[in-house]
């Protein structure tokens, strides 16, 4: 799991969001909130896991032991 913090305005963050969650399968996200002061900035929290690509996947290389001797 990831925590991401978005900040920005109440468009961008809205134009970020659909993106984000083609990317990823979203467990949980705050509600939008102002930025302190006279900002005009909003910060949204998530808490997401990554989606695995789609495709085939690349097996990993094994590697031989050191130690091991060949037969």
């Amino acid at each position: 799991m990831i925590k991401i913090r978005l900040w920005g305005t109440r468009d961008e963050l809205a134009e970020a969001l659909p993106v984000l969650r083609d990317a990823y399968d979203i467990r949980s996200e705050s509600e939008i909130c102002a930025d302190r002061g006279q900002s005009k900035l909003y910060r949204l929290y998530i808490e997401a896991d990554i989606k695995p690509l789609p495709g085939p996947t690349v097996p990993s290389k094994r590697r031989r032991s050191p130690n091991r001797k060949r037969d």
